[in-house]
């Protein structure tokens, strides 16, 4: 064959393991960071934090949101990783290995990482989408509120 060599009907297979379980990760860790970031803003928009730039209440809010959205993350991240290197050929087997030999400290291997990695990323995302949501509404009278239509056109740009 000309160019690369095709992967290997297995090895193409690997590549997609863990993708039910990463999903039961994703869903839930998503959830847990928009609500979070959610509870958090509102939270900082009060008390002695009312004098920080809005900007800054943003990224505040942004990196608590994430690292709680992480402590259900990771772990599924991690049985993941193991499940596409073929470690495991269970999403079960991982955890049960890991357990055994790690206890609950090994579902969160990389947590730190994942943290550096995703932090940034998130502050970004939310400072950009709190943007587009002030000039969304700009021109909107004071008693409309955002819908959620209005979130899914904003959440889509």
């Amino acid at each position: 064959q000309k160019g690369l060599p095709a992967l290997q009907t297995a090895e193409a297979a690997q590549l997609y393991a863990g993708i039910g379980f990463a999903l039961l990760g994703q869903v839930p860790a998503g959830m847990l960071t928009f609500g979070a970031y959610e509870l958090l803003k509102r939270s900082l928009a009060g008390g002695f934090t009312q004098t920080l730039p809005d900007h800054l209440r943003v990224v505040l809010a942004a990196v608590g949101a994430d690292i709680c959205g992480s402590i259900w993350l990771v772990p599924t991240e991690v049985v993941k990783q193991r499940l596409q290197s073929g470690l495991h050929s269970s999403a079960r087997e991982a955890i049960r290995c890991m357990l055994a030999v790690g206890g609950p400290r090994a579902l969160y291997q990389g947590y730190l990482s994942q943290i550096c990695r995703d932090v940034p990323f998130r502050v970004v995302q939310l400072s950009v989408y709190e943007r587009l949501k002030r000039d969304y509404t700009r021109t909107w009278p004071s008693d409309r509120s955002l819908q959620p239509r209005d979130s899914v056109i904003l959440g889509a740009a």
